[in-house]
């Protein structure tokens, strides 16, 4: 968690948006440590009454996060999300984002680990797992940890 927002603050975003909140630790969080806005998009509109999350972020959206609208947010968070997704949908993902001019900051576990519907939610299978060498091309910075992986993707504009 600190890694993420220590990372979050060094980017020094102005806009945010979140994909796939979970608890919304990472809104409360941002809105303490930054002065970005904080918007996030969540697909199990339980978890946005469930999580309170509308008292978390400036605005949620209930909805697919492959198709959230990303533009003029500066960076996109994606902590423990993109193993939910097939791994083509995750790559044009973070082609879209990148080429729209975001810096996304995914986070995903080390290797593949089985998980069905959570809470009713089917959202949370675990449907791909991620490793440097599938990101086909993509520039990224490597801040990996032992448990996880960190990537950060810079717009496709911005210097290495």
């Amino acid at each position: 968690m600190e890694r993420i927002v220590g990372i979050s603050v060094e980017l020094n975003p102005k806009r945010v948006l979140e994909i796939g909140p979970g608890h919304g630790k990472y809104g409360c969080l941002l809105m303490e440590y930054t002065s970005a806005t904080v918007d996030a998009v969540e697909v199990f509109e339980p978890y946005v009454r469930d999580f309170k999350l509308k008292a978390k972020y400036d605005r949620v959206t209930v909805g697919n996060g492959l198709e959230a609208d990303l533009s003029g947010y500066d960076l996109v968070l994606l902590i423990d999300v993109i193993e939910h997704w097939e791994k083509p949908d995750g790559l044009a993902f973070l082609r879209r984002a990148t080429e729209g001019g975001a810096t996304v900051l995914v986070s995903t576990p080390r290797g593949f680990f089985p998980q069905g519907a959570v809470n009713g939610n089917e959202w949370e299978t675990h449907r791909s797992a991620w490793n440097s060498p599938d990101l086909d091309g993509l520039r990224f910075d490597d801040r990996s940890t032992q448990d996880s992986f960190v990537w950060i993707f810079r717009p496709s504009d911005a210097n290495p």
